[in-house]
């Protein structure tokens, strides 16, 4: 009896270590890898292949074992190659923007006896070149169109990665036309939009466009957007209290996003209710049903990119930091918070006071994400341990997601993450049952510097493993090994 296709994909999956699933788990993709690291250039040098792989470090070189053996299974027989085809075209790299056109040659290449294009094979494509054109604006755009014009020779792509390292002094090149990523097949599931730094002279992408963007695309599951510019008259419409939420159509299939901050007054439109212009938003937050109008009824994961709130912000607002629209009209669904932050969390405002501004967020979390069972902290962790969550407490989260921004080993900065996780987490985090190390390199760190980190690890060990029950693992869920000899 033959043996059936589908047996013969995970035999090959299997032999090739292909994991099944296309989308790029957000959890592990904040930010760059070097992004708190200015000037570092063996980080920036290793920017392009953490970026492809948005794992850990083992998951690059699995990775590349993978690669190496589905073309060893290709080259077997004719059978095993054609076999081999979808696993080989289902996600493709684009590492060097001089390639586009042999790229969109060999897509269009037709395979099977003419009856498919290897562009149909493609399920992500991860766009990872760095900028060869320079600040010259007419080549840029005729890079978008030869970008648009690579999509449309996918006609079942599900994952569209994008790296950002346009420095053109922060505007948009295409003054008119459209978006290049709308051309993006109706089936794309996950867009991940990654800027190179934080500078202001990277490209941002006009907020109209995104929106355009949004509304094409209804299959969408998970978005990572880009840095957004804000339109005049938007900009006075959300200081008059007018702007209303620019989707056609709610993006119902949309279950995780990454959030930033679009205005100094934390509204963003996009995440308003339809029609919610002129409503009274504190009789729908009460409400028991404040789903009319929702345009994203499915979302329950958030990664939330903490903003910079120096002085001078802070005194614009009066020394209050407002809530941002996502979590005042959807964090009743939140079933999952990772919280981002790459900066010292008190460097810009200790100086001036004795709090820093961002531990604010927390008690907007508690009041309004009242279904949270994860929470994730990914800082800098050079602060006290007080300042990461205040005086809020947070009873339902069950997971601790943890990490630590920098790549560089500081021990002081590593027991203060540890000290953390053994005397404020069973404080805050009563209903805790798991904390997760999300990041490879930290439980290496840990490791490896055991001895200067004994007395944090011994307080883990004693007050959450032995009299809570808490159980402490690595990103790839095991127990953390080192707990037990301290």
């Amino acid at each position: 009896m033959a043996i059936p296709p589908e047996i013969w994909e995970l035999i090959f999956r299997t032999a090739a270590s292909t994991p099944g699933s296309m989308a790029p788990p957000l959890e592990n993709f904040h930010y760059h890898y070097f992004a708190a690291d200015t000037g570092q250039r063996r980080a920036r040098r290793a920017f392009v292949s953490n970026l492809i792989n948005l794992h850990p470090q083992s998951h690059v070189y699995k990775d590349r074992f993978a690669k190496k053996t589905k073309l060893r299974l290709a080259s077997v027989c004719k059978e095993w190659h054609n076999m081999m085809l979808p696993l080989l075209f289902e996600h493709i790299i684009l590492q060097d923007f001089d390639d586009i056109d042999a790229l969109a040659k060999l897509l269009e290449k037709p395979v099977f006896g003419g009856a498919t294009l290897q562009g149909e094979l493609v399920q992500r494509l991860d766009i990872v070149a760095r900028n060869n054109r320079g600040s010259n604006l007419e080549g840029i755009r005729d890079l978008f169109s030869q970008i648009s014009h690579l999509l449309t020779l996918l006609p079942r792509l599900k994952v569209v990665l994008f790296h950002n390292s346009f420095r053109v002094n922060g505007i948009w090149p295409s003054s008119d036309g459209p978006f290049f990523l709308n051309s993006a097949s109706k089936t794309l599931e996950s867009i991940v939009w990654v800027d190179d730094d934080k500078e202001w002279t990277l490209m941002k992408v006009p907020w109209l466009l995104w929106v355009s963007f949004l509304n094409g695309h209804p299959s969408l599951k998970s978005i990572h957007p880009p840095h957004l510019e804000i339109e005049r008259e938007l900009h006075w419409q959300i200081c008059d209290g007018e702007a209303q939420t620019p989707l056609s159509e709610p993006l119902t299939k949309v279950t995780q996003l990454l959030l930033r901050i679009l205005h100094a007054a934390h509204t963003d439109p996009m995440f308003l209710p339809c029609g919610s212009h002129g409503r009274d938003n504190t009789v729908l937050l009460e409400s028991e049903d404040n789903s009319e109008g929702d345009m994203f009824p499915n979302l329950r994961h958030v990664t939330f990119e903490f903003c910079i709130l120096g002085p001078m912000a802070m005194e614009m607002l009066d020394g209050v930091v407002p809530t941002p629209t996502l979590l005042e009209h959807h964090g009743h669904k939140l079933t999952s918070l990772h919280c981002v932050f790459h900066k010292t969390a008190d460097e810009d405002f200790l100086a001036y006071n004795d709090v820093p501004p961002q531990t604010q967020f927390f008690p907007m979390i508690a009041r309004h994400c009242v279904k949270l069972e994860e929470l994730g902290l990914y800082f800098n962790w050079k602060s006290v341990p007080s300042t990461y969550l205040g005086n809020t407490t947070l009873p339902t989260v069950k997971r601790l997601k943890i990490r630590r921004m920098n790549r560089h080993f500081r021990v002081g900065a590593y027991k203060i993450m540890l000290h953390f996780v053994a005397e404020s987490v069973l404080l805050r985090l009563p209903g805790l049952e798991e904390v997760v190390f999300v990041c490879e390199r930290d439980v290496r760190y840990i490791r490896r510097y055991q001895e200067d980190l004994r007395g944090e690890l011994v307080s883990i060990q004693r007050r959450l493993v032995l009299e809570s029950g808490v159980r402490v693992l690595d990103s790839e869920g095991r127990t953390l090994d080192f707990l037990h000899a301290t």
